[in-house]
């Protein structure tokens, strides 16, 4: 190219943020402005908070930032601009058919998934719910249909048996990072050529909320440990311990055999000293570190020093 390549930036999330760090210190691309969404109410007192990507973008000064509330100003926005590609990744909004026709080298959307696996908005978390050992970054093309478009790359991210949604977000997003701007400047040179996604074979993902982190100890143990990771940043992993809600934030699927005259969600102490659930197949789950409502996060063998009586108890 011999021209810069003009493009507008549209993310919201923290996952943007690091793309849009490396667009801006690659010097053969030019970010005409940022479009994030509006601010929101946030934490204990609804404050209005910005986007992490306008928090990033106020480094940024010189460059117009919008926030539109409507697809009608999201529209006029990147009329007025008229770039080369627009970049999305983790918006918020949906682009009307409109604004997918204005950049004249089309809409480039990031997905934190290879796609067609995991359509939809919480890639990370269905990888890890699922117990896979890969997932990865694709780049497609924008379409009228969600996350349908042709492929211009895929990269793929390997997850461990570790692996958070805040840990494996940050992975991805760095992986993302590191291809974008190339795959932008691809994208207009021609030399990457888009690949029509293998339809049939998509999967999507199931809406979160904050009733999906409601354990059923009839599940396994270890499709439960991987539903603590998964959601481990929101909504959290909870069940019942009489009237008050306790909260899992870590667990070990430790093999322990469940002890199989005790129904599923009862306590028993396990060989390590912590508190264990029998769960479903003969499984059981030890409560590393757990949090009673209204009191501070703590290990699971502390907790047993104030809640001994929970030691038989049914949790539900």
């Amino acid at each position: 190219m011999t021209h810069s390549l003009e493009i507008v930036f549209c993310g919201t999330s923290s996952f943007a943020v690091p793309i849009l760090e490396a667009l801006f210190s690659t010097s053969e691309i030019t970010v005409r402005a940022i479009v994030t969404q509006p601010d929101r109410p946030a934490g204990r007192h609804r404050q209005l908070c910005a986007s992490p990507v306008k928090q990033s973008a106020q480094r940024y000064s010189s460059i117009p930032l919008f926030q539109p509330k409507e697809k009608d100003a999201l529209e006029q926005c990147i009329r007025t601009i008229q770039p080369e590609i627009v970049c999305v990744v983790s918006y918020g909004m949906i682009l009307p058919h409109a604004v997918l026709e204005i950049p004249r080298s089309g809409c480039v959307n990031i997905h934190g998934s290879l796609l067609p696996r995991y359509r939809g908005a919480s890639p990370i978390q269905e990888a890890i719910l699922c117990g896979d050992n890969e997932t990865g970054i694709s780049w497609i093309l924008m379409d009228d249909a969600m996350d349908h478009g042709p492929v211009l790359m895929r990269k793929k991210v390997s997850i461990t048996l570790v692996d958070t949604t805040p840990t494996l977000s940050d992975r991805l997003s760095r992986t993302a990072a590191l291809f974008t701007p190339t795959v932008l400047l691809q994208c207009v040179s021609g030399e990457l050529s888009p690949q029509a996604q293998e339809h049939d074979n998509a999967t999507y993902t199931k809406k979160i909320t904050k009733d999906s982190g409601r354990v059923d100890w009839n599940n396994p143990a270890d499709r439960i440990e991987r539903m603590i990771r998964a959601y481990s940043s929101w909504p959290g992993v909870f069940c019942f311990y009489g009237a008050k809600r306790l909260l899992i934030h870590t667990a070990i699927s430790s093999g322990i055999p469940g002890e199989k005259h005790m129904p599923c969600g009862t306590v028993f102490l396990s060989p390590n000293g912590f508190p264990a659930v029998v769960c479903g197949n003969h499984s059981a789950l030890e409560l590393e570190q757990i949090q009673c409502e209204g009191k501070s996060r703590i290990s699971g063998s502390v907790f047993l020093r104030g809640y001994s009586d929970i030691i038989g108890h049914r949790l539900v």
